[in-house]
């Protein structure tokens, strides 16, 4: 069975590997590496969350993870017209 299917994947034409076998024999080579960077998962996660995570809508992380404590409002100073008149002019 399996030496009908790979020389089925010898003939399956696959862009930068010339064919589907080579394609494979590369990602079963590299897969066994794997397990040498396993150690690095947690940091590189870590690392890239710390990097994307301000860049995530505010809007969907409150509807992903539930609402957090909502932002205290902001107080508007209201200037008076003296003041008003001093900031044009200036």
């Amino acid at each position: 069975m399996s030496a009908a299917l790979f020389n089925t994947l010898k003939k399956v034409p696959v862009p930068l590997f010339g064919s589907a076998a080579t394609a494979a024999a590369f990602g079963a080579r590299k897969a066994a590496s794997i397990p040498r960077f396993a150690p690095w998962a947690l940091p590189l996660g870590a690392g890239a969350l710390w990097f994307v995570w301000p860049a995530v809508d505010e809007e969907w992380k409150a509807t992903t993870f539930g609402s957090s404590a909502p932002a205290p409002e902001e107080k508007k100073v209201e200037l008076s017209p003296e003041a008003i008149e001093k900031v044009e002019k200036a």
